[in-house]
């Protein structure tokens, strides 16, 4: 939006906060559009697939629900439970508010305290037990041309020590064209179109995941590549010129997101969320600039151990499913 209408912005927040009405039928109509939505997910395998790793991996834990919510669950949300819902959470002690472009700082403070100063009371407690990670290999039959699979290992939590190191490690290992992954299994392998990894971190746990679309005959030979992958970095790390492409790859991704006032916004508020402060850029590219392949190493024996990897499949697997033991080869 343009700045001179940040007042304006700040007034339909604030009134979406504090005085929507949760009117029944719209209720009503927002949950069959949360239920088309859960269709959709259930006709995408390769998001579908993220769910079911979720609910295998972080089982009897909250992490492990999906974000739509179910059928079931989304059939029995009301306007009680709306309202039930903002007392509980939305409080001022679990408020905050960034803002990122032409922004004047005093005045923000003192429209925003203008509209929500008055907020009093505190949120209730959230269950805050760390979840435990489930080993385990599971196959989630249904009729597809590919197979979809996520791998997971154990990760870090956002403030971990060990982030950084993860991170350079991640962006080596699958995190672009140029990665491991994807030149081993899609350029020289020619089995996936698709290869990927990933760190999800949390405010006490995480996991790294690599996500793969490939044809039920190539399923072992793909999930034995990735665990090749991760054993190398257990005892090897990275050579000198990748971990300084992998390096010089984040602080590129990390210049630009600070090209639109959005991502700058959000940045802000994770940042307040888990470190309570804002952190710069320049921070963070020290911090990556020191990682050495010692950190990577030790980030690498920490997190790639068999007992704390799981293997998620969807589709027609048949008889072509890894078992357990796939991952006895990270010794």
């Amino acid at each position: 939006m343009l700045g001179e209408h940040s007042a304006l912005a700040i007034d339909l927040l604030a009134d979406v906060f504090r005085a929507s009405r949760f009117d029944a039928d719209d209720i009503a109509r927002e949950r069959e559009v949360v239920l088309e939505e859960i269709a959709q997910i259930e006709d995408t395998p390769d998001d579908l697939v993220h769910d079911l790793f979720h609910q295998e991996y972080w089982r009897e834990h909250p992490l492990g629900s999906p974000v739509c919510g179910t059928r079931a669950s989304v059939a029995r949300f009301d306007r009680d439970a709306c309202l039930a819902l903002l007392a509980a959470r939305y409080r001022p002690d679990r408020l905050i508010v960034t803002a990122a472009g032409k922004v004047y700082h005093a005045a923000l403070v003192d429209a925003i305290g203008a509209r929500f100063g008055d907020l009093d009371g505190r949120a209730a407690a959230v269950d805050d037990c760390v979840p435990t990670a489930r080993g385990c290999v599971a196959v989630h039959q249904r009729k597809l041309e590919q197979v979809q699979l996520v791998l997971g290992t154990r990760g870090v939590a956002v403030t971990d020590p060990a982030r950084d190191a993860v991170a350079v490690l991640n962006a080596a290992l699958g995190d672009s064209p140029s990665s491991r992954l994807f030149q081993e299994i899609r350029e020289r392998r020619g089995r996936a179109y698709s290869i990927d990894s990933f760190v999800s971190s949390y405010r006490d746990t995480g996991y790294v995941g690599i996500a793969a679309g490939t044809r039920a005959r190539w399923v072992r030979e793909v999930v034995d590549v990735i665990v090749m992958e991760l054993r190398r970095l257990r005892r090897e790390g990275l050579p000198a010129d990748e971990l300084a492409r992998a390096k010089g790859k984040l602080k590129g991704t990390l210049l630009l997101a600070l090209e639109t006032s959005e991502q700058r916004m959000e940045r802000l508020a994770l940042e307040e969320m888990y470190f309570g402060r804002a952190v710069s850029a320049d921070e963070i590219a020290r911090r990556i600039d020191a990682v050495t392949n010692d950190d990577v190493v030790g980030a690498a024996e920490r997190l790639f151990v068999a007992d704390g990897c799981a293997l998620v499949l969807l589709g027609d697997v048949g008889r072509h499913a890894p078992g357990i033991d796939v991952f006895e080869a990270l010794g």
